[in-house]
């Protein structure tokens, strides 16, 4: 569970939009629609719930990440 002092400060860094940020042209994303909690380095595989490890994505961002993390054969049971 993520601390509600630790949600604030990334809602407050975020300025409530997602964080991702496009490794090819370094443009971030600009939604702010169904923002999720982004664990950098996987919770599952030991990632903490610090301001640090912690990025605001959305959906969309998020599942990505997953996707990118776990692969498409895992993930495909949750999507």
């Amino acid at each position: 569970m993520i601390a509600k002092a630790v949600r604030a400060q990334v809602v407050n860094r975020s300025e409530n939009q997602c964080e991702y940020m496009d490794h090819i042209t370094k443009k971030r994303c600009t939604s702010k629609y169904r923002l999720q909690f982004e664990h950098r380095e996987p919770f599952s595989m030991g990632g903490l719930n610090t301001l640090e490890n912690l990025a605001h994505f959305c959906s969309a961002h998020n599942q990505l990440s997953a996707i990118k993390v776990f692969g498409p054969k895992i993930m495909e049971a949750f999507l």
